[in-house]
Parts: C-alpha cells; structure tokens; sequence
C-alpha cells in the first residue's frame, strides 16, 4: 500500500520529527532536501557538466527547501550554473527561509526571474515557490511568476507539491505550474491523483523526509494499492488446494437481449481466480466459457428473469461462496422485487457483490448488509441517492466517505480516480487508462472482484484489489497505444498482470 495523504498530515509528521525526536527545524530541513537533491540528480544525470538550474524560490519552508537543494546541487556538481529567483508575495519570509539564504555558496547566481527569461536559457526548472501549503489561489506576483516560468523551455520539476495546485482538492490555479516529474516528501499528497492533478505533477517521486521511522507515523486511511498488495492479499496455493478452496462464485444477471453481461462477469471471476463459477441467467451466451456452469432460467415476455426462477435461485445462491448480482439484470419491476426476497434469504455472512441494474433493488432491501459490495458509476450513484448526476460534487472521496456513514458494506463508486470506501478507510485506483471506458468494461470489474473475494480477501480490500488488477488489465491490453480496447480484451489481458503481480 501507499498512502496518500493531506497537509495536516505533513504538518503533525513535521512536530513529530521534531518535538518527539528532538531534531532542530533546520536540520529537518536538510535531511529532507537531501533526500530531494539526491532524486533530482538522478533525474539530470544526463544534462551537460555546465547545465542551467533555475530554482524559483518563495518565500515560505518550501522556498526554504528550495534554496537548500540549489546549495546542494551546486555543491555536488560545481560546473552547474545554478541561478536563484526568489519569488515573494510581500517581501517577507519565514525563519527557516532566511536561514536557508544565508547558506546560499557566493558562486550560486541570484537574478529574477524576469531577467531570467530575457537572456538565459535553463535546462532545468526547480519550483519550490509555495509546496505543500499553497492552494489553487495565488496571489498576483506568484501568478506573473507562473507565467514567466512556462514561458521557458526546459524539464520542469515541482519540489513537494506544483506551485497552484491545491495538495488536498487537486483543483488548479490556470497557471499552476506543469511538472515534468514532482519530487515530494515523505508521502504522495491527495491532491495528485484527484481533479487537475494528474495532468500538473508529471513523474511523482517520493523521497523520505530524512528521520528514521519517520514515515510510518503517516496515517494509511487513504492509499492506494500496487504489485505487492496483490501479492500480499490472495492465498498462497500449497499443493493441496483446491477448487473448493478457491469459492464458488454465482453469477446473477441478464435478460435476453442483454446475456454478455453476465457472461462476462463469470469468465472475469474465472480469470480472477474463483475456483467454481455459476452463471444463472435467462438465456446463457454462446462465448461462455466451458469452464463456467449454467443454469438457463425461465423468464418473462420482455427477456428478464421470471419470478417463477425464485427457489431455483434461493438453492443456487445458498451454497456460493460469493455472489455477483445485476450485470444486464434489466429494469422489470415484479424481477427486481423477487430478487431483492432472495438478497434477503441469503445468509448474512455471504458477500454478494451488485452491479449495474442490481442497484435498482437497493430500495426494495430492509438495509444494506456488511458483506455487500455496491460499485456504482456516477450516474447510478446518483439515482441511489435521489439526485440529478449534475448535482454531484466532483469530489468522489467526499461522496463514497459520506455515503460510508450511514450504510453497512462496501462502496466502490467507479469514477476518475475510482474510490472503493468503507467507514474511515479508502482506497483510490489511480493506474487505469481512458481506452477502458467502453461497453462491459464494469461487467469484467464485477467478476473480477467476486473472483478475488471468493479466494478469501475480505470484500473492501478484495475489490479495492480488483479494481487495481481490472485497470492493470486495462492499460497491458492497449499495449500503451491510443487504440481503443474492448472490455474481453481485459480478460487475456488479466493471466498476464497476475502473473507479473506475483514475480514483482
């Protein structure tokens, strides 16, 4: 896991650092810009011997760290033309900002920025005007400084957060500074992944702040998952395991006209690595997999699935180990009404997993369950909570966070990034690509995460699990390219992320 988290959290980590561990303001400063000139080197290692370094420095800690990293680098490569602008809203600046000038080498260039533009060319752009207690509103002299600085040509980094991004919200000022690569401290800032933020920070590198243990003082209420959760999460398989080891997953959906839905949804689950896949459906697609096990149902004159199929469903559901329910469900209302009396028959310890259509049956149940796993779009999020999709907030944390406080189960609210919830704890899927937005992409997520759940892992980490496998699997499909995919070309695509998930 990686966690991702909000200034305040900065702030406590910086008291911490210092009150608990007795570490001086100052020497925090340079432990922590070490860390960064270290990243920074790294990433100009290839820049002629004598390369121009502009750092534009404001007048708070992060112009501090600034002015710091341009000491450093210019002593560790003293052929490097390093040029200091200093960028300040009213003249004054804070302690550890003045400090950190006074360390400057004589042989470090101090100019404006101005003056800058108008005869010399930087390889390099370091902003370190506002960092991590910056917002999205700037005042007029940071924004000219914005504006001259995009004026120039060169590899942008951002020293802890882009100056005009807001760290938490992720809204940007117009002229918020485009990163190349965004060298921050100790934790990636929300801000990064939400709103504006992907298209502002460019490459995000993480660098310790410089104090042992430091770092595992961050708060993890909100992270994001990567190789080693996978790894981390699913069962080992020891020689004896078996099929029934790995669940019985049942598959609920469809109508007549509308059967590659759920037939996508069990092969994901089989994909996925569920041990025995149910597909219960009115009409069973031709593509589904020999491996899955069908069970045609009766249904009504408009395709759905007909009431009568009730005891069939009641026996079949009563024995999964997992069960994913609504994939091209339909909207019949005498249908939804018969499925909600089997949600409610079911066991309580089952988790059962509602997608698509399914979510029509919410208002019909006496409550949400603690096993249940809703993974609503925008638009349907939208319909549960009885407003216009135009009235959402943009924010999708904020949304699945509130929803969390008075529902039992699991939210995952698919969106930009996506956000799976429960109570307190959140996890964003940040990895996937735009070539994933078409027709059954959410069916594929819904199998994938009744496959990954029936294995054992708990329903929030096993779909917030999922839905990093489902966008891994989604981006090694479009082979990194601008053509578009299509939602099965996730299915052989998901053996392959695995299977590299497990050798990383």
């Amino acid at each position: 896991m990686v966690p991702i988290v909000v200034p305040d959290d900065i702030h406590a980590l910086d008291l911490w650092c210092c009150a608990s561990q007795g570490i001086d303001p100052a020497d925090l400063m340079e432990r922590a810009s070490q860390s960064v000139s270290k990243a920074i080197l790294t990433q100009i290692d290839a820049l002629p011997a004598d390369a121009t370094i502009l750092v534009a420095a404001g007048p708070g800690n992060n112009g501090g760290d600034g002015l710091c990293v341009a000491r450093m680098l210019y002593l560790h490569r003293q052929t490097l033309h390093v040029v200091v602008s200093h960028v300040s809203a009213d003249g004054l600046c804070s302690p550890l900002r003045r400090w950190a000038n006074e360390q400057l080498p004589v042989a470090i260039e101090v100019a404006t920025i101005t003056d800058v533009v108008s005869r010399l060319q930087p390889d390099v752009i370091i902003d370190a005007i506002m960092g991590i207690g910056g917002t999205d509103e700037c005042r007029d002299s940071v924004v000219d400084a914005l504006v001259l600085l995009s004026s120039l040509d060169a590899f942008r980094i951002a020293l802890d957060v882009p100056t005009g991004l807001n760290p938490t919200t992720g809204v940007a000022h117009p002229n918020t500074f485009r990163a190349d690569s965004t060298v921050t401290i100790s934790a990636e800032k929300l801000g990064f992944w939400l709103r504006d933020g992907p298209s502002h920070t460019g490459t995000v590198i993480v660098v310790p702040v410089g104090v042992e243990h430091a770092e595992q003082q961050l708060p993890t209420s909100v992270v994001r998952y990567t190789d080693d959760d996978y790894a981390r999460l699913l069962p080992k398989r020891t020689r004896r395991y078996s099929k029934f080891d790995a669940g019985r997953v049942v598959v609920v959906g469809g109508t007549t006209s509308m059967h590659g839905a759920p037939s996508m949804a069990a092969h994901a689950a089989l994909r996925a690595g569920a041990g025995l896949v149910h597909l219960a459906a009115p009409i069973i697609h031709a593509l589904t997999p020999r491996e899955v096990i069908t069970h045609a149902l009766p249904h009504h004159d408009d395709g759905s699935i007909a009431v009568s199929a009730k005891s069939e469903l009641i026996a079949l559901v009563s024995r999964a180990s997992v069960v994913a329910l609504g994939p091209g469900l339909g909207m019949n209302s005498d249908t939804l009404h018969m499925l909600a009396s089997v949600i409610e028959s079911l066991d309580q310890r089952i988790p059962i997993i509602i997608d698509a259509d399914g979510l029509r049956l919410l208002p019909l149940l006496s409550a949400t369950r603690p096993s249940m796993v809703l993974t609503p779009h925008r638009g349907e999020f939208a319909r549960m909570l009885g407003v216009d999709a135009r009235d959402l907030s943009t924010d999708a944390m904020a949304l699945a966070h509130a929803w969390c406080q008075t529902h039992a189960g699991v939210l995952h609210l698919k969106d930009t990034p996506s956000v799976t919830q429960q109570a307190d704890a959140s996890v964003l899927t940040v990895n996937g690509t735009p070539r994933m937005a078409t027709a059954g992409a959410g069916d594929i997520l819904t199998g994938i995460i009744a496959g990954v759940v029936a294995q054992g892992v708990s329903t929030f980490e096993g779909t917030a699990l999922a839905s990093y496998l489902h966008a891994q699997a989604g981006v090694y499909a479009s082979g990194g390219k601008v053509r578009p995919i299509v939602a099965t070309d996730m299915l052989w695509a998901l053996p392959h992320v695995m299977a590299h998930s497990l050798s990383t």
